[in-house]
């Protein structure tokens, strides 16, 4: 069989490559890694209300999945993340108060259902993270872009507002300050400014983005289920993202699998040994 990594580098060099058909958002598979793809590369990746939808169903369904490590979220090509919402579509989908109300609903659905998420999400930025894109990274819990990144919300030039759901996800990460400054400024920041704001979490050279990427995904796979999981959990716990009952029963259950699983012993044997453990067996067991 294929190791992942060399399966992962096959997958990203496919999806370098446009490819032709509706714009829409595909869920790939690889062992325990989810590829979320957005489709609409003649776009620049721009997300179509019926996209932001699929991505609400998309990690519905990841939710519900124990055998699921890793997932993350690219757009196709090497141009753009996404470049924000698709804004051909406004003048009949987003033209009134009515529409407006059930677009934003869609998009905070799509961003709820990823931060929800209990595996840890990547955003891989290439080119263009803008609007829509830009929210969308920042629901998941890391962001790696490449050197040639740009990033921004400017809304003001548009003349739409962010909703409270959107601005949440954003000053998680940058805070309130920050946020008034990505907006206020209504332009597109590169990857080093990105960098200082703090809306990505690290700037990789463009030829070495992938293997960044790959390498991340393939140590979290390689790690305790259990472990990971928590991780995101205590995290986002501390941060005061997650409700306390919630996490006190989650965090039981944590406490119970990791104390109580075969995999601590691995973990122990193998660090005394000076080997890579080896947690297969209770992959899908959380």
């Amino acid at each position: 069989m294929t190791m992942l990594p060399t399966r992962l580098d096959e997958a990203f060099a496919e999806l370098d490559h446009a490819e032709a058909g509706a714009p829409r958002v595909e869920c790939l598979e690889l062992d325990d890694v989810a590829i979320v793809v957005l489709r609409n590369a003649d776009r620049r990746n721009a997300l179509t209300l019926n996209m932001w939808v699929q991505l609400s169903f998309v990690f519905r369904e990841l939710r519900q999945r124990s055998d699921i490590s890793v997932v993350l979220v690219r757009g196709e090509g090497t141009t753009a993340f996404a470049a924000g919402a698709d804004i051909s579509e406004f003048a009949e989908l987003r033209h009134d108060v009515q529409s407006a109300s059930v677009y934003n609903t869609a998009i905070s659905a799509a961003l709820d259902a990823i931060a929800a998420l209990e595996v840890p999400t990547i955003a891989a930025i290439r080119g263009f993270a803008v609007g829509g894109g830009c929210e969308l990274a920042h629901a998941c819990d890391l962001r790696i872009a490449a050197d040639d990144a740009q990033v921004g919300i400017p809304i003001g030039r548009l003349g739409v507002i962010l909703g409270p759901t959107e601005a949440k996800y954003l000053v998680r990460q940058i805070g309130a300050a920050g946020l008034k400054r990505v907006l206020l400024s209504a332009r597109l920041f590169d990857a080093q400014e990105s960098r200082e704001l703090r809306l990505v979490d690290e700037v990789l050279p463009t030829a070495e983005h992938w293997a960044g990427v790959r390498d991340l995904i393939t140590t979290i796979t390689r790690s305790r289920p259990v472990t990971v999981r928590s991780s995101v959990l205590v995290a986002d716990a501390a941060a005061g993202f997650i409700p306390a009952a919630a996490f006190a029963e989650r965090m039981h259950d944590h406490f119970a699998s990791a104390y109580g699983g075969r995999g601590l012993a691995e973990g122990y044997r193998a660090f005394l040994e000076k080997r890579t453990p080896d947690f297969d067996t209770e992959k899908g067991a959380i």
